[in-house]
């Protein structure tokens, strides 16, 4: 079975990411954000670690997110009619959960995730993250 996150998210930086909370345990301010995550060298090396899926919008904004997560089973993927809004499709990247993932701008990645950040139960494993682009 499917589940799901639905949310409304605003980034300054034109990114938005789904991420780990653990992997992250060392970020509690600006400074040690910045030494994580400022420089898109930094930002792959998490990607390659399957710690974060970029969602780079390359826009400031206000987006909303639906975050569907599925089985080998029974896959999560976008409707008919969203396939006919569809702007742009990543290819997948590995996401490695360790029981949860967290969505919010690449901005508000941290130790202690504020209210602003979406939490989805995921059990332990490594996923395909597909990001879709609907207009």
């Amino acid at each position: 079975m499917s589940t799901r996150i639905r949310g409304v998210f605003a980034t300054d930086s034109g990114m938005l990411a789904l991420w780990r909370r653990d992997y992250f345990a060392a970020i509690k301010d600006y400074d040690s954000w910045a030494r994580e995550l400022l420089e898109d060298a930094d930002i792959m090396r998490h990607v390659t670690a399957g710690a974060v899926v970029p969602i780079n919008i390359r826009s400031d904004g206000v987006f909303a997110c639906d975050i569907r997560a599925g089985t080998s089973d029974e896959p999560a993927g976008i409707t008919e009619r969203e396939a006919q809004y569809l702007t742009v499709k990543s290819q997948p990247y590995v996401f490695r959960s360790t029981g949860e993932l967290l969505v919010s701008e690449i901005e508000h990645i941290e130790h202690a995730p504020s209210t602003r950040v979406g939490k989805l139960a995921l059990p332990s494993g490594d996923y395909a993250a597909v990001v879709h682009l609907i207009a």
